[in-house]
């Protein structure tokens, strides 16, 4: 019994709990690049100012003292000018190019959770679905060490690990760094369970008319609020079967997708297969509706889902085939030596090989005449040359630093970076000489030692982080007990420990999943600004174009998801706290670099006008209403 006992154990911790170091890598990579262009997106044109400063829509002091949630904290409070907060993205920035780089990548990891959370707290009224699944990834894999592979930590330990002396030993890639393969973490099932929860209760939730006479992506398409380009021109040539098709097989990917992400058996196919229907479904979602990183972050979260056999097809796929890239030096040149060191561990398929200077041929006899040029008497005498099999020459200089970085993975992507005249003699003028000085500081190579204290502090680490993600994933469970109406009353949770509520409202990570649900929306709208300009003219100030009371009838209309969500806010009575800093807002505008009016605003009126959304069958929308909101005072 005991053995049968530790062999299921074994089979569920490697089944749900047991994540390989490369994977661990590649969703770090490509999530940080996420965030980064998150940053962007928040910040392009007027949102900055709009969103994140006391010159726009929400002023600290008042998201301090009138806070529209509980536990409300974010390090921009501090920020009020428009230099200031640029400053602090700029901050932010530095961070997330940090945690895709993996430079001190578990600080890193921590540091990311807060910008995250600074910005969601900062103006908690542009919260939503995406931005929480966004915090959900953030926080999961905060317990997860995704410095274990492609990053500058794991290049800088390997570097001390692995201490080669001659160019014969860096051609022997055994494993680079004493590190483990694969990783056992609680916080890898507690993601894994998390998002299913997601997918079901999306799925559940959908229980309208809409989704079940197959109508909902249709009510969908015509939203001009988060409608793309791709969504105007389908809704306008939309055949009969598409709706049913794609809300039906939207469910079915929603209802299959918890079933793939924890079934236990044939995982290597199941977790494929997954990985294709989340970037099938989130792929058409983002093609058709701008909901800010939600479809984004999802998609990053599908990459925890390749294995170690996935990873076993990439290196057959990505080997090098054909002639190796021979790269010849002086390995008493300290510095050259370091920088053999560091491209024999970027080079993954073996594209390089490493001889000291005494070999300049491709096969250590010179096949080029002594003569041509790039044979091996042009770069005699040169402390280091590589050989490009494509041409069968010798080069140097920044010709060589192209034929490297070719050779190394998707280095043809940024191998064009060095191909303008203006680096090309930045890199023949300074290269060879510095990697040529025999001055280089080897206080960071120091070898490393795995003692006593370094394997403690490892253990302790790793198994508080244990406990604490286990008190996160009780508190996510709890908290899907008590967010999904489609649980029933009787299963729901009731009460539980006070930390636990603390811990969802300070790290923003409710858990109700309903998108576009019962029912698809039927009804659509936007706020339009009439102001009335001191030269007379009527003008929408926030578009400056006239203001448009028929925009239904054109749109999309291509507001960002952070509009978006401010004007549907804007819509309801119950916010109406926030208009006297929108209308200060909005008598500022006259006032900003971005104005390009030759007059200045008198007086406004803020409507929000609402339409019909055209049913199956017509391209018309209908009832268009206006409500005044609120209105600005005159000006001389």
């Amino acid at each position: 019994m005991t053995g049968r006992l530790a062999r299921a154990v074994d089979v569920v911790r490697e089944r749900y709990f047991t994540i390989d170091a490369r994977t661990l890598g590649l969703f770090r990579i490509c999530f940080g690049l996420h965030l980064i262009a998150n940053v962007y997106d928040r910040t392009r044109g007027p949102d900055g100012i709009a969103f994140y400063t006391n010159l726009g829509v929400l002023p600290n002091h008042y998201a301090l003292f009138a806070p529209m949630g509980n536990r409300i904290w974010s390090l921009l409070f501090p920020f009020s000018t428009p230099a200031e907060v640029q400053v602090a993205f700029l901050l932010i920035l530095l961070v997330y190019a940090a945690y895709t780089l993996g430079y001190h990548t578990k600080l890193s990891q921590i540091l990311v959770v807060v910008c995250l959370l600074s910005l969601d707290n900062r103006n908690l009224a542009l919260q939503n679905g995406g931005i929480i699944v966004t915090n959900l990834v953030a926080v999961w894999t905060a317990f997860l060490p995704l410095g274990a592979r492609f990053s500058i930590d794991h290049l800088r330990r390997s570097l001390a690990e692995r201490l080669e002396t001659t160019p014969d030993q860096l051609n022997v890639r055994a494993p680079m760094v004493r590190g483990e393969p694969t990783y056992a973490r609680l916080a890898f099932f507690g993601i894994l369970l998390n998002f299913a929860c997601i997918y079901f209760f999306n799925f559940a939730h959908k229980k309208g008319l809409t989704w079940r006479d197959g109508s909902a992506v249709h009510w969908v398409l015509w939203q001009n609020r988060i409608a793309t380009i791709w969504a105007a021109w389908i809704r306008m040539h939309e055949p009969r079967w598409l709706s049913p098709a794609a809300t039906w097989g939207t469910l079915t990917l929603e209802a299959s997708l918890p079933v793939l992400l924890l079934f236990p058996l044939w995982q290597k196919w199941v977790r494929r297969v997954a990985i294709v229907a989340i970037f099938a479904l989130h792929a058409g979602i983002s093609l058709m509706m701008t909901l800010g990183p939600f479809s984004y972050s999802m998609m990053a979260f599908s990459l925890l889902l390749i294995g170690k056999n996935d990873w076993a097809l990439f290196d057959r796929v990505l080997s090098h085939k054909g002639r190796t890239t021979r790269v010849v030096y002086d390995p008493s040149i300290p510095r050259l030596h370091y920088a053999a060191r560091v491209l024999a561990r970027l080079d993954g398929p073996r594209a390089l090989q490493f001889a000291d200077d005494a070999a300049k041929s491709p096969a250590g006899d010179d096949s080029a005449p002594r003569d041509a040029p790039g044979s091996s008497a042009d770069v005699m005498g040169r402390p280091f040359a590589v050989f490009d099999p494509r041409t069968e020459r010798w080069t140097t200089g920044a010709e060589a630093a192209q034929v490297v970085v070719r050779s190394l993975p998707f280095g043809i992507a940024v191998s064009w970076l060095l191909r303008p005249p203006m680096v090309k003699n930045w890199l023949d003028t300074h290269l060879g000489g510095w990697l040529a000085a025999r001055t280089f500081s080897a206080t960071h190579l120091a070898s490393f030692v795995d003692g006593p204290v370094a394997r403690f502090r490892r253990r302790a680490s790793r198994w508080l982080g244990e406990i604490l993600a286990g008190v996160l994933l009780a508190t996510v469970v709890s908290q899907v007990g008590m967010d999904n109406w489609a649980i029933p009353v009787a299963y729901r949770v009731k009460s539980r420990p006070e930390f636990m509520r603390q811990i969802v409202e300070y790290l923003r990570l409710p858990q109700g999943w309903s998108m576009f649900s019962p029912e698809a929306p039927k009804d659509d709208g936007t706020l339009v600004i009439d102001a009335v300009l001191s030269d007379g003219r009527h003008l929408d100030p926030r578009k400056q174009a006239p203001p448009d009371f028929e925009a239904a009838y054109h749109g999309p209309w291509f507001d960002d998801q952070q509009w978006c969500d401010w004007d549907l806010r804007m819509k309801f009575d119950g916010n109406s706290h926030f208009y006297p800093y929108f209308r200060d807002y909005i008598a500022r505008l006259d006032h900003m670099s971005s104005w390009k009016q030759p007059a200045t605003i008198r007086s406004f009126d803020v409507y929000w006008v609402n339409n019909a959304t055209p049913p199956p069958g017509s391209t018309q929308p209908s009832n268009l209403t206006r409500r005044l909101l609120f209105s600005g005072g005159t000006k001389p």
